[in-house]
């Protein structure tokens, strides 16, 4: 059977932070930090596994924190 999503989309009833993709069901019972300890068991450094799970929970996709502009 031939998968009709584009490359990189979860499959349906999936969601996906990083490269580890999870049931819906699942993301919904697990804690963002069972989700970022997930992350950094593959790899990711922890702040950038912490970034993932926000973005992929809803937060906005800009930078982490705000930056004082330079002089």
């Amino acid at each position: 059977m031939k998968d009709d999503r584009p490359e990189g989309e979860p499959s349906a009833g999936m969601v996906r932070f990083g490269q580890l993709e999870l049931t819906a069901a699942e993301a919904a019972d697990l804690s963002d930090a069972e989700i970022t300890d997930r992350l950094v068991e593959t790899g990711f450094s922890r702040l950038s596994a912490a970034r993932i799970v926000e973005v992929g929970r809803g937060a906005e996709v800009a930078r982490a924190r705000p930056h004082k502009a330079r002089r």
